[in-house]
């Protein structure tokens, strides 16, 4: 057929209210997307064998353990993510 698909309209943007619950599926993307289970088991191992990191940063890493594994929202995941961002600055200075 000529011309198929040639004006196929403007793309369309899905747009997602940072407070809708996500999917398992989803949800499971983005923080793979974002490295967040990667990052937190490094740090955990990390923790485990290195008594100094452990007494300065376990409570720390368990609450924003917490946070990401409670992290249901668009909202929630960037907020995970902040904390994240701001414990591995302070956990990798060691």
């Amino acid at each position: 057929v000529a011309g198929a698909g040639a004006d196929a309209g403007p793309a369309v943007a899905v747009v997602v209210d940072p407070e809708t619950r996500l999917d398992d599926a989803k949800l499971a993307e983005l923080k793979k997307g974002k490295h967040i289970d990667e990052d937190l088991e490094a740090m955990d191992a990390l923790i485990k064998r290195e008594p100094e990191r452990a007494e300065l940063f376990e409570r720390a890493w368990r609450r924003v353990r917490r946070t990401c594994d409670d992290a249901v929202t668009l909202k929630l995941v960037a907020v995970c993510e902040e904390e994240l961002g701001l414990l591995k600055t302070r956990f990798y200075k060691l």
